[in-house]
This record gives structure tokens, C-alpha cells and sequence, in this order.
């Protein structure tokens, strides 16, 4: 799955939601979240996931213990995700504004 196939445009931080792109097949579990889609993108997102994991020879495994610790940000204009949670970025703040705690 390709993130290149969605909308990634944004505005504010809630306009984004989590994606995993790139092989979604298993063995193991399901990866955590690698890129960020614009939501209105998601519902087209979630079917194409579907068709994805239905096409795989070994499906990820579910159920797997929460782990993940992504969080989606708007910077610049396109929707990201911070694998660790997002921090301040370079003065910048999760919804692409002016961030209290920027140097």
C-alpha cells in the first residue's frame, strides 16, 4: 500500500489519521502506524487495507498487545506521524502552529 494513493493535505492536526503503508502482510503482528492520511481519505483507505490483508498469503496477526505509540501531526501542510509521539518540531506544533514550548 502506497500513502502517495490519499489525501495527506491538512490544515490542523485533526484533520489527519494513522495509516500503515508498505507490506501489510503477516507473519507477526499488525505494524504500528507509518504515515498519516487527510481523514476524509480514510474511509477509502480502510477498504483498500482490507483488500490488502485479505490478499496476503500469512495475515498479520491481531490482537497483538498495544504498542504503538504514533501520533499524527499536520506540519507544513501534510499530514505526518511521529513513531514515538510528536514533540516539538523545530518551533512548530503538532497542528502546524506556533508551539509554546519552541526554542
Amino acid at each position: 500500500m502506497s500513502v502517495s494513493n490519499y489525501d495527506q493535505t491538512c490544515s490542523q492536526a485533526s484533520d489527519c489519521v494513522e495509516a500503515v503503508v508498505g507490506d501489510v502482510c503477516g507473519p507477526g503482528c499488525v505494524a504500528c502506524p507509518n504515515a498519516a492520511i487527510n481523514m476524509n481519505a480514510a474511509a477509502k483507505y480502510q477498504a483498500d487495507y482490507q483488500k490488502a490483508v485479505a490478499a496476503c498469503v500469512t495475515p498479520p496477526q491481531q490482537g497483538c498487545p498495544g504498542h504503538c505509540l504514533a501520533q499524527t501531526a499536520c506540519n507544513a501542510g501534510m499530514c505526518t506521524v511521529c513513531p514515538e509521539g510528536c514533540a516539538d518540531a523545530g518551533g512548530r506544533g503538532s497542528d502546524g502552529g506556533s508551539d509554546a514550548a519552541s526554542d
